[in-house]
């Protein structure tokens, strides 16, 4: 294949990719919120278990039991 046909092939991959990303926006920002409210239900959980705040916020970027 040409170095020229690469580049289309290239060129087209990156817009398809673009175009599916947009079409996916309003699914990835609800799964974000989703993700955000679960992270907040582990920060307060560990807050009310006793856990300092830095303590939450560390069991939190680490949500594995």
């Amino acid at each position: 294949m040409s170095n020229e046909a690469s580049k289309v092939i290239a060129a087209a991959t990156g817009h398809a990719n673009l175009a599916k990303l947009a079409e996916l926006q309003p699914q990835l920002e609800n799964e974000a919120r989703v993700i955000a409210t679960i992270r907040r239900i582990h920060y307060d959980a560990s807050i009310k278990q006793g856990f300092t705040s830095d303590q939450a916020l560390v069991l939190c970027m680490k949500p594995s039991l």
